[in-house]
């Protein structure tokens, strides 16, 4: 595998890493348990 190509592959992974943290808030959001979100 080239430079290149790892180089582009961790951006995808970057990226992928940032969504799943993402979704992973949505989901704790949803429940109320959100960090950062005040429990009402």
């Amino acid at each position: 595998m080239s430079k290149k190509q790892g180089d582009k592959n961790k951006k995808v992974m970057k990226r992928f890493g940032r969504a799943f943290k993402d979704m992973k808030e949505i989901r704790l959001q949803l429940e109320g348990k959100s960090t950062w979100q005040p429990a009402n």
